[in-house]
């Protein structure tokens, strides 16, 4: 995807957000995929904020890998993935009106604009 895009958009602000943005996700995925496919096991004298999980460390394999995280933790694990999705829609946005003059662009768009990718 990457490789398409940079193929069909020429500048270069662009092309690197768009990059950035797919390898959040990319982040966003494998950290989807460790918390959603771990179990929890019980952790002896641990306290109740903290979660301890394990999870095989790939398909095949025997080993198990162990993480401890915390309440405050899970949740810094879903407000980056939430930035995520708010970078993606900044994207959306600016591709969609990046070469329309300011007055064609409505308001309610103008002023959802990113600033980092301002219609000039």
């Amino acid at each position: 995807m990457k490789d398409f895009f940079a193929a069909h958009h020429t500048r270069a602000n662009v092309i690197a957000s768009m990059n950035n943005l797919l390898d959040y996700f990319d982040w966003c995925q494998h950290c989807h995929n460790q918390l959603l496919h771990a179990q929890r096991y019980p952790g002896l004298f641990a306290p109740k904020d903290t979660m301890y999980l394990t999870k095989r460390v790939n398909k095949g394999s025997s080993k198990f890998g162990y993480v401890k995280l915390t309440l405050e933790e899970v949740r810094d694990i879903a407000e980056k993935m939430r930035a995520a999705v708010l970078q993606c829609a900044d994207l959306s946005l600016y591709l969609r009106f990046e070469d329309a003059p300011p007055h064609k662009i409505p308001a309610a768009y103008r002023r959802a604009l990113p600033m980092r990718f301002q219609v000039r």
